[in-house]
């Protein structure tokens, strides 16, 4: 069976978690189903547990905030190829889910695993709000870069 590693910067337990957590939660939950491993890799909201596992099996890794989760996420990653830390048990996954909510993980650079970019939407309209500098970055990174 393969390792899978999912990258989503929230969570269903997220105060702000929505459709597209609850997508990927579902998606993890039938792959483990299936006999795969599964670690959900995600950000840590208040009073939320740093690692748990669901009924199916899904393991659930949790660091950081809002910005933060990304270069924590990418750490996880490179100490996880020694077999340390929150990632350890995949070691070396078979696969990663690189979700981008906006700005992608960028986990390509820390894995020679095959890395699906899953976009459930483009932020184009929504990118105002972080103001002008980020916004400008935050569309030529979903736009363009990645």
């Amino acid at each position: 069976m393969s390792r899978i590693l999912l990258l989503c910067w929230r969570d269903s337990t997220h105060p702000q978690g929505g459709g597209s957590e609850r997508y990927l939660e579902h998606v993890a939950d039938g792959l483990a189903s299936a006999g795969h491993t599964v670690v959900y890799r995600t950000s840590r909201s208040t009073g939320a547990a740093r690692s748990d596992t669901s009924p199916t099996g899904v393991r659930f890794s949790r660091a950081g905030g809002r910005f933060t989760v990304y270069p924590l996420a990418l750490g996880a990653m490179v100490l996880g190829r020694l077999g340390l830390g929150p990632l350890g048990v995949l070691r070396r996954p078979d696969v990663v889910v690189d979700t981008q909510n906006g700005v992608p993980f960028f986990s390509r650079f820390a894995t020679r695993a095959p890395v699906v970019l899953l976009v459930h939407h483009i932020h184009r309209e929504q990118w105002p709000v972080a103001g002008r500098l980020v916004a400008r970055i935050g569309w030529w990174i979903e736009s363009w870069l990645y």
